[in-house]
């Protein structure tokens, strides 16, 4: 269920804003995935495998509720989403989703109206498409920097990285040194629509600046005297609410709070002696207090005072006067700088904007033709059928690859079996001799079968040079697929003007090796023209040759003897074609493996018996009964026309439920369903 929630969440959820009216619709999007990457298809598929589920959950006698999948809104949207994105989808994938039928007329609700907010941009966007430098703006910044809190942003630019919603509700005093950079160092060549937009997204905002004051911000770029000012003085930020100037309140409070801690001269004092030590402290140390303010108040206007004379101060910590006293004077003077900076600002504005060019928001002269939006579906979608229309290459040769001829011997029999066999039953009374008669016949016709048996003969080592041999009967067979496999993808690509403006738009079916080869399954929905299937078939053959070549490189490689000659002794489709079962070869590409001459004879046996009966097959451990026969058997039969039941014990389900579904449940596209029964299994 986790991973079906996960597969699900990457489908916006989708409300209607209100509940009750069902006229506006709220998205929440995944904050940490492209949203170019978040469909509505994700959902829906991920609804139909819980349904699917749903409808075998009462096999399960004990299995526990299932929870509910997550929802991702009001079902009408969400489809309606998806039918919207399936007209700039693949047909392949999601591009069929829905009829361009299901369309209705759509009276959007981004028209313009008259509002403040709409004004505001207008307004902005226009003085920025102007470029003029005849506009209101605040020529006085340093009353409103002194309302700020901080005033930021010197020193770096402007972060055009930030989300939107930000933008909108950009505090301007912490950007404002950012947005003067970017505003000085500006053009109309090179940066009047990147200020157009950011402007008219800052106006647009629920908590806008002042007007006067972004116009301050533009006119550093559209009034050339101030664009060829210097930069402010270079700091990180201004607090002018600090002040620019002595405070003897602040400065008396930071030197008050450097004084020395009374103590008495000696420990038998009287209590009027230790009065007037404590009267006498008091008075010195206020003495000190104004002395050490007028000291420090006369050095002003400096970024750093000189530290006051220790004897003169007797009563004061010097060291912490000489620190207090030096941020508080580095604070005032970085403001006093600001604000003579901003004197010469507000002098070139006296000076050079005199006039003023006003844009007043008129609703006809922007207000866009109202358009119902249509739909349009292509005449022919670019489908896997269309694309089959081209005609198909030749079909290619296969590479060689020899093959070991595997030498069989006839099995030793020991002869005193044969006379035990034929000694059975001699001393038997008469009830059981017919039965002993007969177990004696087939244990004799056993014994003839065996003697006729004929036994592999592996060698038990490789030559020298196999591993040299087989790396170049890969590379052989590497560089025929590749060759084959382009020529087959150069026939399908798109001839025509429009197909190549549909490819470049992502448009064009996909021409992977899996979607290829999935076009020939015998149950494939797209059909496709023989010579095409011919052609792809061609080429699967290829690639189980270069299968098969990489698993002898394998087996070389670490020594394996057995391994390689039996991959040496199979060359592949012996007693079948791939043209009359494609299911097979694509069996055989998905898994890596080659079927063997016993499997394909034990799997025709039990698709057709030749008994034309009920049949009892048997064959060895390890000869592939559960994970390559059993495949074989299900996809033949399983047809459209058939429903084909496996049946196995229970202790063998899941591992035979995993391997159908690994065999079948790809290229192949059988479905398989787990279905247990006992005899605990309800009626259902």
């Amino acid at each position: 269920m986790d991973m079906l929630n996960l597969i699900a969440c990457l489908t916006p959820r989708r409300v209607f804003y209100p509940t009750h009216l069902k006229a506006m619709q709220q998205i929440t999007w995944h904050r940490d995935i492209n949203p170019l990457l978040q469909n509505g298809a994700f959902a829906d598929i991920a609804q139909r495998v819980y349904a699917h589920s749903e409808q075998f959950i009462k096999f399960y006698a004990d299995q526990e509720p299932v929870p509910a999948l997550v929802s991702r809104g009001d079902g009408h949207l969400l489809k309606r989403a998806r039918v919207r994105q399936s007209k700039s989808m693949n047909f392949d994938y999601g591009g069929n989703e829905c009829a361009a039928q299901q369309d209705r007329n759509y009276n959007a609700r981004d028209l313009a109206r008259d509002s403040e907010k709409l004004a505001r941009v207008y307004s902005m966007s226009s003085i920025v498409g102007s470029w003029t430098g005849d506009m209101t703006v605040t020529a006085d910044l340093a009353p409103i920097w002194t309302s700020w809190e901080v005033v930021a942003g010197f020193g770096g630019a402007f972060n055009f990285s930030q989300p939107v919603a930000e933008l909108l509700d950009l505090n301007v005093s912490l950007s404002w040194g950012s947005l003067h950079t970017l505003c000085r160092t500006s053009t109309r060549e090179n940066s009047l629509y990147k200020l157009l937009f950011l402007f008219a997204q800052i106006s647009y905002g629920p908590r806008p600046p002042s007007p006067n004051d972004l116009k301050t911000l533009l006119a550093f770029a559209t009034n050339q005297s101030l664009h060829s000012l210097p930069e402010f003085p270079n700091y990180g930020s201004f607090e002018l609410r600090n002040g620019s100037a002595v405070d003897v309140l602040k400065l008396r409070a930071k030197i008050k709070a450097c004084v020395k801690a009374f103590e008495i001269s000696r420990r038998n004092l009287t209590t009027a002696e230790r009065q007037q030590e404590h009267s006498d402290y008091q008075r010195l140390s206020s003495t000190n207090i104004e002395t050490a303010v007028s000291f420090y108040q006369n050095q002003w206007p400096c970024r750093r005072p000189t530290q006051i004379v220790k004897s003169s101060v007797k009563w004061l910590d010097v060291g912490q006067v000489k620190s207090s006293t030096e941020s508080l004077f580095a604070e005032w003077y970085k403001n006093l700088e600001c604000r003579q900076h901003l004197g010469v600002i507000r002098g070139v504005i006296d000076s050079t904007m005199t006039s003023s060019i006003e844009f007043p928001f008129v609703k006809s002269t922007w207000q866009r033709t109202v358009v119902i939006p249509q739909v349009v579906s292509v005449a022919t979608p670019r489908t896997m059928s269309y694309l089959m229309e081209a005609t198909s290459p030749d079909a290619p040769s296969l590479p060689s690859v020899p093959q070991y001829k595997q030498p069989m011997k006839a099995l030793e029999i020991n002869p005193s079996l044969r006379s035990l066999v034929t000694d059975f039953g001699a001393n038997t009374d008469r009830l059981e001799k017919p039965l002993r008669s007969q177990y004696k016949m087939d244990l004799l016709g056993s014994l003839d079968a065996l003697e006729k048996h004929l036994e592999a003969v592996w060698p038990h080592q490789m030559a020298p040079s196999s591993s040299a041999r087989v790396s170049t009967w890969f590379d052989t067979c590497l560089m025929h697929f590749e060759m084959e496999f382009d020529l087959l993808c150069s026939h399908l690509q798109p001839k025509e003007p429009i197909d190549q403006l549909l490819k470049a738009a992502g448009l064009w079916p996909s021409l992977c090796v899996r979607d290829l080869f999935a076009l020939i399954a015998s149950i494939s929905c797209t059909n496709i023209p023989e010579v095409w299937k011919d052609s792809i078939i061609a080429v699967g053959i290829g690639i189980t040759a270069l299968q098969r070549t990489r698993r002898l490189v394998l087996a070389a490689e670490k020594g394996d003897t057995l391994s390689f000659f039996q991959e040496m002794a199979n060359s592949g489709q012996s007693g079948w074609t791939a043209y009359e079962k494609p299911d097979w070869l694509l069996i055989e590409i998905e898994n890596d493996l080659l079927i063997r001459p016993v499997q394909v004879k034990v799997a025709l046996e039990m698709i057709a018996p030749s008994s034309s009966s009920n049949t009892l097959m048997q064959l060895n451990m390890g000869e592939g009964k559960s994970s390559v026969i059993t495949p074989l058997i299900a996809a033949t039969l399983a047809d459209k026309s058939r429903l084909v039941r496996v049946v196995v014990l229970r202790s063998l389900s899941r591992q035979m439920r995993d391997t159908l579904t690994q065999r079948l449940g790809g290229l192949v596209k059988r479905p398989v369903y787990f279905m247990p029964f006992s005899r605990k299994t309800s009626k259902v």
